[in-house]
């Protein structure tokens, strides 16, 4: 999802304003701030990175992209505990690159050895349904779609006229 947001053309136009920050940082404050911002946003291109690798099959390079992000999280989480995340068991980058590396020596099955996991069968024809006017749901399998429900006995004997409400219902 990440990667149809910050497409490789936009990363490249957000690193070039990142650079001219840089260069026109100042001040120890503005220098701290852009450098923060450069460190946050070399997380963000590195996972887009991992993602595409991920994407491509290229499961050395992905490894390596997600021990780079481990890397890259100890590095914020040390300017401050907001920032990067903190270990977790899974889906952090340090499992990724061990799943990464994992996947790498695993084959890759061809296209061509895949079947389909559900054989096609024709669609089953549409179920004509057919409702009693005169006593919609009043009896049992009355609304049953089986076709034509005059043929059933006693259909269209029983005749329902609704009552009529006086005042408010009562609870």
């Amino acid at each position: 999802m990440l990667n149809t947001i910050y497409t490789p053309a936009l990363l490249k136009e957000l690193d070039a304003v990142l650079l001219k920050a840089e260069q026109r940082a100042q001040s120890s404050a503005e220098t701290d701030h852009v450098a923060l911002e450069r460190k946050m946003f070399d997380y963000l291109r590195d996972y887009a990175a991992l993602e595409e690798a991920k994407r491509q099959c290229r499961f050395l390079q992905a490894a390596t992209l997600a021990q780079g992000l481990t890397n890259r999280q100890a590095e914020l989480n040390r300017i401050s505990p907001f920032l990067g995340y903190e270990p977790y068991a899974v889906y952090g980058p340090d499992w990724e690159a061990k799943r990464c590396a994992s996947s790498q020596t695993k084959p890759v099955a061809q296209p061509a050895s895949l079947s389909p996991c559900c054989p096609k069968r024709p669609a089953p024809a549409p179920t004509p349904l057919t409702t009693d006017d005169s006593n919609a749901g009043r009896t049992p399998r009355s609304m049953i779609p089986a076709g034509n429900c005059s043929l059933r006995p006693g259909a269209g004997r029983i005749k329902v006229t609704p009552t009529p409400r006086v005042g408010p219902i009562a609870a």
